[in-house]
């Protein structure tokens, strides 16, 4: 039973669905609606509905897991959620947002799994996933235990509630700007300890969804001073409407974070949520992909 609530706290899977015509084809905002009704449908059907027969349907030959916990390919999948079948473990998710950009899909939930109908793990995940030829062809994961709700957050807020539009109107131009600003919170805020540049990149009122530290900029310069400047590498950037996400490698802690900002109309950070994991022994991973 250790190894295998390791496995619910460490999971999370990719899948797929749907059929259009030529991909190549579609213009780009069009294929990432597609995309994101192909992995909502998988998460219905195949990982919250449990359904095996769909796997070689949703996902591609070749298909690449960075789950640390999951076996690399489809095969890896399948063990997974016939273990949990086994078990009689089911699965509820609160999704709270999705954002797409290119060829990327990332899901924000919260995953409960049930058994002889108890709550037995909650976690928050970040799932990113890959499309490729309208099937998914690889997936990373964040994910991090929820906190006992009986314990209140510094600032009130969940991990999952507040706000933030991804089918918000934006120009290429403001979206690429977000972007700009989510790389320098994170490159030089966080990675060089240029707190100089707060009042320049975020704005009050400032939505803090990290449960260790409270809202407002004051609260994100003190905890920075004290745990600050953090040696990372951005990975993956995703970003839709007034959301950005960050996917990064927080080398003082060997950590995996996911960092997402909302912004408002002048580019300027109003709310962050956050998902941290710790990355485990290469020994420990069950395939050779690694976790980026």
């Amino acid at each position: 039973m250790k190894n295998l609530k390791s496995l619910i706290i460490l999971t999370s899977i990719v899948f797929g669905l749907v059929s259009c015509n030529n991909g190549d084809d579609v213009p780009n905002n069009n294929k990432e609606e597609i995309n994101k009704r192909i992995v909502l449908e998988a998460i219905k059907k195949v990982f919250d509905g449990q359904n095996l027969t769909l796997v070689n349907k949703y996902y591609a030959n070749g298909y690449i897991q960075h789950n640390p916990t999951i076996a690399d390919g489809k095969a890896g999948l399948v063990a997974t959620l016939q273990n949990f079948i086994n078990n009689g473990i089911s699965i509820e998710r609160d999704l709270s947002r999705v954002v797409a950009q290119g060829d990327r899909v990332f899901i924000h939930s919260r995953v409960k799994f049930i058994q002889n109908e108890a709550i037995i793990n909650a976690v928050i995940i970040g799932d990113i996933f890959r499309i490729e030829n309208e099937k998914i062809k690889e997936h990373w994961d964040v994910i991090q235990q929820e906190p006992n709700p009986s314990v209140s957050a510094a600032n009130g807020n969940t991990m999952i509630d507040g706000a933030g539009n991804p089918d918000y109107n934006i120009s290429e131009t403001d979206l690429n700007r977000n972007i700009n600003t989510a790389s320098s919170i994170m490159n030089k805020v966080l990675g060089d300890g240029q707190l100089n540049l707060v009042p320049t990149l975020f704005q009050e009122p400032y939505i803090q969804h990290n449960p260790n530290i409270p809202n407002g900029t004051d609260a994100l310069v003190n905890f920075l001073t004290n745990n600050g400047p953090l040696n990372l590498e951005t990975k993956q950037i995703i970003a839709e409407g007034d959301l950005v996400v960050t996917f990064n490698h927080i080398m003082s802690f060997n950590n995996a974070n996911i960092d997402m900002f909302r912004l408002n109309e002048e580019g300027k950070a109003n709310e962050h949520w956050d998902i941290i994991q710790s990355i485990p022994s290469e020994d420990d991973f069950a395939h050779d992909n690694g976790f980026f």
